[in-house]
């Protein structure tokens, strides 16, 4: 199974587990969804494999970086 991703504009409007690992198939899938010619798809959609972190993200602590001091102006 993967996950997939429909952008307009590099925006993710949608996201779906597929139990298929081809770009065809999952670029058919959001087509037929949205009922539209190939053309017509393409103009206005694009699908992308989503891309899952192997490492998660190391936890930040932002406000150890800040100052407590207040800024004088």
């Amino acid at each position: 199974m993967s996950m997939w991703e429909l952008l307009i504009k590099n925006e993710v409007v949608d996201r779906i587990e597929l139990k298929t690992s081809e770009y065809n198939e999952a670029h058919s899938y959001f087509r037929l969804i949205k009922n539209l010619s190939n053309k017509s798809f393409n103009e206005i959609f694009k699908v992308r494999k989503c891309v899952k972190l192997k490492q998660p993200l190391g936890e930040v602590k932002w406000w150890k970086d800040e100052s407590a001091t207040l800024d004088e102006f």
